[in-house]
């Protein structure tokens, strides 16, 4: 059984000093644990409206969509929650890109 990935190609420090990495989301159709991307920071998977809309991404998808044209993703803080975040966030102090 697959469980939570994390990436280690960006994260995002947190104005609250937290550094926050992307995750994968559990598909409960598949079963299949993929990364999230949402343009407009929608937190359904394929809601048919685009602005509630979040899509499944490979990591590498993931991480274009986030640095090259500013999407949201699913990361993981420390106290376990999965929460939407977009580097266009007031909350973002910092983007991290690693390699």
């Amino acid at each position: 059984m697959a469980s939570t990935k994390i990436s280690r190609s960006l994260c995002f420090l947190l104005e609250d000093g937290e550094v926050v990495f992307p995750c994968t989301m559990k598909n409960q159709s598949t079963g299949k644990h993929t990364y999230r991307v949402s343009k407009h920071g929608g937190n359904t998977l394929n809601d048919p409206d685009p602005k509630k809309r979040e899509e499944e991404a490979t990591e590498a998808e993931m991480v274009k969509y986030v640095l090259q044209l500013g999407y949201s993703t699913r990361v993981l803080k420390a106290n376990g929650e999965k929460n939407i975040y977009s580097p266009k966030s007031k909350k973002i102090v910092v983007r991290i890109c690693a390699s």
